[in-house]
């Protein structure tokens, strides 16, 4: 989905309190970051889980790059099982998905990430009155009818075009020609244009 190097620093440097881009990394705190690297890995595995169950299964079908350290680092100190687990997972699903369909990082990412983070890690630990700004559709609305039908060519590398894209491969995007469901093993050679119109 991306460079794991990238990944890691900028799961680390949420955690940390700091920016997710290269000023965050410089400002690290290199002994927290080797005593915590074991955390921030399970962060990413279970972040890459989430994708995976939602059958995201590479980066020219990821929506956004920007969302995956956020999740990652809310997953990192997460409960390992039963329904604490579960409660955690789902935010991060929500976060997900609200991160794909709105606009919420189209400028100042890395900004935005870092407040996004601070108000789920909030949310979580029981602060009701934390609104998360990416889950509030009154500043950061879904996309209007209108605004889907009009979305780009997902090779684009428009965020709204590879969230349609991502929704359809989440309820098993079968192919018209042979109904089969989308697979790793299948996913490089589906045809965008059952979804996205050639003209």
């Amino acid at each position: 989905y991306l460079p794991v190097g990238n990944a890691m620093l900028n799961t680390a440097a949420l955690v940390q309190g700091r920016q997710p881009n290269e000023r965050g990394w410089f400002e690290l705190d290199h002994h927290r970051l080797v005593a915590e690297w074991d955390s921030y890995a399970v962060g990413l595995s279970r972040a890459v889980q989430i994708l995976e169950e939602a059958r995201i299964l590479d980066a020219d079908r990821n929506p956004s790059i920007v969302p995956l350290p956020v999740a990652a680092a809310v997953l990192s100190d997460a409960p390992e099982n039963g329904d604490a687990r579960a409660v955690v997972d789902r935010l991060a699903r929500r976060y997900l998905w609200s991160s794909f369909f709105t606009s919420r990082y189209e400028n100042a990412a890395a900004t935005r990430a870092a407040a996004d983070y601070r108000a789920l890690r909030r949310l979580l630990e029981g602060d009701a009155t934390v609104d998360v700004p990416v889950l509030d559709r009154t500043l950061y609305p879904l996309p209007s009818i209108a605004e889907l039908m009009a979305a780009r060519w997902p090779k684009a590398k428009r965020t709204l075009g590879r969230a349609i894209l991502a929704a359809s491969t989440y309820f098993g995007a079968r192919d018209f020609a042979d109904d089969k469901p989308i697979s790793s093993a299948n996913i490089t050679k589906r045809e965008y244009h059952h979804l996205f119109p050639d003209k």
